[in-house]
């Protein structure tokens, strides 16, 4: 009985493979046979690709869409502090500098994880890749102005939180100007272009 029933799970087991086989083979446009062949395995990996491709795309233009709005924030609190700076007296802006210095930082970072997410969907990309390693360049150089752009403003923190005699928070801003020149250095490193 037993036999009997592994027999069965046995037919069980290899029609619900054929069947499987056979709609992968439709799926991709092939004729549906059941059998496993080289033309198969090719075509199922092309499309794997082409679906990793589209995933890291997605991903790339998602980190693309938080660097923008990290620049935006940062572009905002600068405004703050130009108007804090103009007031007569002027207004202490440290805590606003080191916002600025954290949107920047934030932006670089978003931008250099797009640049990786696009390198990633140029490498099985073919004609596309070109473009796909034009996207990825400029969300680094994009990382690199932002990294550069963060140092100063973290610097700025730091100094104004010294001189008010709070170290903690001045430490913390010197620490974040420490991130940055980190990821500007990483947002510098060449690449290898695509072959």
């Amino acid at each position: 009985m037993l036999e009997a029933l592994a027999v069965l799970a046995d037919v069980d087991a290899t029609t619900a493979a054929d069947a499987a086989v056979q709609a992968l083979q439709r799926h991709l446009g092939l004729a549906a046979t059941g059998e496993i062949t080289p033309a198969l395995l090719s075509r199922a990996q092309a499309a794997a690709r082409a679906v990793h491709a589209e995933a890291e795309v997605g991903a790339a233009e998602a980190a693309e869409t938080a660097s923008a709005l990290y620049e935006q924030i940062a572009g905002d609190r600068e405004r703050e502090v130009e108007a804090a700076r103009a007031r007569q007296p002027p207004r202490p802006t440290c805590l606003t500098e080191e916002e600025v210095g954290a949107s920047r930082l934030a932006e670089a970072r978003c931008a250099l994880e797009a640049a990786g997410h696009w390198r990633r969907a140029a490498e099985p990309a073919g004609a596309d890749a070109l473009a796909l390693e034009l996207r990825a360049a400029s969300a680094q150089a994009r990382a690199r102005r932002a990294a550069t752009a963060a140092g100063p403003w973290f610097r700025s923190a730091a100094a104004g939180h010294l001189a008010a005699g709070d170290r903690l928070q001045g430490s913390r801003a010197l620490e974040g100007a420490l991130k940055a020149a980190a990821l500007l250095a990483e947002a510098t490193v060449t690449r290898e272009p695509m072959p």
